[in-house]
């Protein structure tokens, strides 16, 4: 989860299958798509499901989206 860590090259540097990005985060879209750009995939999770910030999470590179219910295992399904 990007805030776990304190950088996209520090993600990248991880290997992960799969990096998680909080939209409310400062710089988030940014973040997700450097990390789509190295070669992650990307979900992008948010307390809000606009159809805006979703369509801006896909065109940053976002390989999914999840509405964060305050269920983690929303989120661990969305990765499985």
């Amino acid at each position: 989860v990007l805030g776990a860590v304190d950088s996209v090259e520090r993600a990248l540097g991880l290997a992960p299958d799969v990096l998680v990005v909080d939209l409310a985060g400062p710089g988030a879209l940014a973040a997700v798509g450097a990390a789509s750009d190295g070669g992650l995939a990307v979900l992008a999770v948010s307390d809000s499901g606009e159809h805006v910030e979703v369509l801006a999470a896909v065109r940053a590179g976002a390989i999914g989206f999840v509405v964060d219910t305050g269920r983690p295992w929303d989120v661990l399904d969305a990765v499985t």
